[in-house]
Protein backbone atom coordinates (compact mmCIF):
# COMPACT_ATOMS: atom_id res chain seq x y z
CA UNK A 1 0.00 0.00 0.00
CA UNK A 2 1.76 3.10 -1.01
CA UNK A 3 0.88 6.05 1.63
CA UNK A 4 0.80 9.62 -0.20
CA UNK A 5 0.83 12.02 3.13
CA UNK A 6 3.12 14.54 4.78
CA UNK A 7 6.44 13.32 6.36
CA UNK A 8 8.32 14.87 8.53
CA UNK A 9 12.37 15.06 6.91
CA UNK A 10 13.01 11.66 9.36
CA UNK A 11 10.31 9.88 6.94
CA UNK A 12 7.63 9.71 10.15
CA UNK A 13 4.24 10.32 8.47
CA UNK A 14 2.29 13.21 9.71
CA UNK A 15 -1.30 11.63 10.05
CA UNK A 16 -4.62 12.91 11.71
CA UNK A 17 -7.34 10.45 12.79
CA UNK A 18 -9.10 11.19 9.02
CA UNK A 19 -5.80 10.12 7.56
CA UNK A 20 -5.77 6.83 9.49
CA UNK A 21 -9.66 6.33 8.54
CA UNK A 22 -8.18 6.74 5.06
CA UNK A 23 -5.64 4.36 5.02
CA UNK A 24 -8.04 1.74 6.94
CA UNK A 25 -10.61 2.22 4.11
CA UNK A 26 -8.21 1.43 1.11
CA UNK A 27 -6.90 -1.53 3.31
CA UNK A 28 -10.47 -2.81 3.03
CA UNK A 29 -11.19 -2.25 0.26
CA UNK A 30 -7.88 -3.63 -1.38
CA UNK A 31 -7.87 -6.78 0.72
CA UNK A 32 -11.34 -7.39 2.25
CA UNK A 33 -13.89 -5.35 0.47
CA UNK A 34 -16.73 -7.05 1.20
CA UNK A 35 -16.45 -6.04 4.84
CA UNK A 36 -17.27 -2.41 3.54
CA UNK A 37 -20.57 -3.81 2.78
CA UNK A 38 -21.35 -6.75 5.56
CA UNK A 39 -19.13 -5.64 8.99
CA UNK A 40 -17.48 -8.83 10.12
CA UNK A 41 -14.20 -9.14 12.28
CA UNK A 42 -11.15 -8.41 10.49
CA UNK A 43 -9.16 -12.16 10.62
CA UNK A 44 -6.11 -9.48 10.87
CA UNK A 45 -3.85 -12.85 11.06
CA UNK A 46 -4.74 -14.00 7.61
CA UNK A 47 -3.98 -9.75 6.21
CA UNK A 48 -0.51 -10.21 8.31
CA UNK A 49 0.72 -13.22 6.89
CA UNK A 50 -1.33 -13.66 3.63
CA UNK A 51 -1.82 -9.96 1.93
CA UNK A 52 1.80 -8.36 4.03
CA UNK A 53 3.68 -11.36 3.58
CA UNK A 54 4.75 -10.70 7.96
CA UNK A 55 6.15 -14.03 9.52
CA UNK A 56 4.45 -14.09 13.04
CA UNK A 57 5.94 -15.74 15.83
CA UNK A 58 5.51 -16.26 19.55
CA UNK A 59 8.09 -15.51 22.35
CA UNK A 60 8.07 -14.44 25.81
CA UNK A 61 9.77 -11.11 25.07
CA UNK A 62 10.27 -10.38 29.09
CA UNK A 63 10.09 -11.79 32.27
CA UNK A 64 7.29 -9.35 32.99
CA UNK A 65 5.22 -9.36 29.83
CA UNK A 66 5.96 -5.19 30.08
CA UNK A 67 6.67 -6.12 25.81
CA UNK A 68 3.67 -7.39 24.40
CA UNK A 69 5.25 -7.38 20.72
CA UNK A 70 7.94 -6.52 18.12
CA UNK A 71 7.78 -5.96 14.27
CA UNK A 72 11.40 -5.75 12.19
CA UNK A 73 11.58 -3.51 9.61
CA UNK A 74 15.45 -4.96 8.60
CA UNK A 75 17.27 -8.53 10.01
CA UNK A 76 18.07 -8.35 13.49
CA UNK A 77 19.29 -10.37 15.97
CA UNK A 78 17.07 -9.84 19.31
CA UNK A 79 17.02 -11.41 23.08
CA UNK A 80 13.95 -13.24 23.86
CA UNK A 81 13.16 -16.13 26.19
CA UNK A 82 13.00 -19.81 25.94
CA UNK A 83 9.57 -21.88 27.23
CA UNK A 84 11.85 -22.11 30.44
CA UNK A 85 12.83 -18.25 30.45
CA UNK A 86 16.07 -18.48 29.65
CA UNK A 87 17.58 -15.78 27.44
CA UNK A 88 18.36 -16.76 23.93
CA UNK A 89 19.61 -15.00 20.76
CA UNK A 90 17.56 -15.33 17.96
CA UNK A 91 17.81 -13.61 14.22
CA UNK A 92 14.92 -12.71 12.86
CA UNK A 93 14.13 -11.04 9.38
CA UNK A 94 12.35 -7.76 7.97
CA UNK A 95 8.50 -8.53 8.17
CA UNK A 96 9.24 -10.74 11.31
CA UNK A 97 6.20 -9.92 14.08
CA UNK A 98 6.87 -11.25 17.52
CA UNK A 99 3.91 -12.20 19.61
CA UNK A 100 4.30 -12.09 23.40
CA UNK A 101 3.97 -15.50 24.23
CA UNK A 102 1.85 -15.11 27.39
CA UNK A 103 -0.77 -13.89 25.02
CA UNK A 104 -1.72 -16.95 23.66
CA UNK A 105 -4.86 -18.51 24.19
CA UNK A 106 -8.63 -17.68 24.73
CA UNK A 107 -8.24 -15.63 28.15
CA UNK A 108 -5.98 -12.80 25.76
CA UNK A 109 -7.48 -13.36 22.57
CA UNK A 110 -8.51 -9.73 22.34
CA UNK A 111 -4.93 -8.60 23.73
CA UNK A 112 -3.73 -10.70 21.33
CA UNK A 113 -5.55 -9.11 18.11
CA UNK A 114 -4.84 -5.74 19.49
CA UNK A 115 -1.23 -6.22 19.48
CA UNK A 116 -1.18 -8.08 16.20
CA UNK A 117 -3.07 -5.26 14.63
CA UNK A 118 -0.82 -2.88 16.44
CA UNK A 119 2.50 -4.36 14.88
CA UNK A 120 1.07 -4.97 11.37
CA UNK A 121 0.14 -0.90 11.36
CA UNK A 122 3.74 -0.21 12.25
CA UNK A 123 4.50 -2.37 8.93
CA UNK A 124 2.06 -0.40 6.88
CA UNK A 125 2.52 3.03 8.21
CA UNK A 126 5.91 3.32 9.81
CA UNK A 127 8.55 1.87 7.72
CA UNK A 128 9.86 4.89 6.15
CA UNK A 129 11.24 5.95 9.36
CA UNK A 130 12.51 2.62 10.98
CA UNK A 131 13.91 1.59 7.32
CA UNK A 132 18.03 1.65 7.42
CA UNK A 133 17.71 2.88 4.07
CA UNK A 134 16.23 5.97 5.05
CA UNK A 135 19.03 8.46 5.11
CA UNK A 136 17.83 9.95 8.32
CA UNK A 137 17.89 6.90 9.86
CA UNK A 138 21.98 6.60 10.43
CA UNK A 139 22.18 9.56 12.36
CA UNK A 140 19.57 8.36 15.26
CA UNK A 141 21.13 6.38 17.30
CA UNK A 142 17.80 5.64 19.54
CA UNK A 143 16.17 4.94 16.51
CA UNK A 144 16.36 0.86 15.71
CA UNK A 145 15.25 -1.21 13.04
CA UNK A 146 12.86 -2.32 14.61
CA UNK A 147 10.10 -1.41 17.37
CA UNK A 148 9.09 -3.13 20.83
CA UNK A 149 5.90 -2.49 22.29
CA UNK A 150 4.91 -2.04 25.68
CA UNK A 151 1.86 -2.42 27.72
CA UNK A 152 3.17 1.24 29.28
CA UNK A 153 2.94 2.50 25.93
CA UNK A 154 -0.66 1.01 25.40
CA UNK A 155 -2.13 1.44 28.64
CA UNK A 156 -0.86 5.14 29.31
CA UNK A 157 -1.89 7.17 26.56
CA UNK A 158 -2.16 10.69 28.53
CA UNK A 159 0.86 12.66 26.88
CA UNK A 160 1.11 16.20 26.67
CA UNK A 161 4.38 16.95 24.67
CA UNK A 162 4.45 14.38 22.71
CA UNK A 163 7.46 12.89 20.83
CA UNK A 164 8.21 10.83 17.34
CA UNK A 165 7.56 7.04 19.83
CA UNK A 166 4.42 8.71 21.13
CA UNK A 167 3.11 9.72 17.60
CA UNK A 168 4.08 6.27 16.50
CA UNK A 169 2.14 4.51 19.08
CA UNK A 170 -1.16 7.40 18.44
CA UNK A 171 -1.19 6.21 14.66
CA UNK A 172 -0.86 2.70 15.47
CA UNK A 173 -3.30 2.45 17.72
CA UNK A 174 -5.81 4.16 15.97
CA UNK A 175 -5.11 2.16 12.48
Amino acid sequence: MHLDYPQKTNGLYLLNRQNIEEIETGILEEHMPAVLNSPCAVNIKWLAEEEYGLDIQHYFLTYDSSILGLIAFAHENITVMDNTFNKIITEIDEGTVIIERTLMGRSNFCRYRFTLAHEVSHWLIHRPFHSPTNKQYEFRTAIQSYIACRSADIENKKHINRDDTDWQEWQTDSL
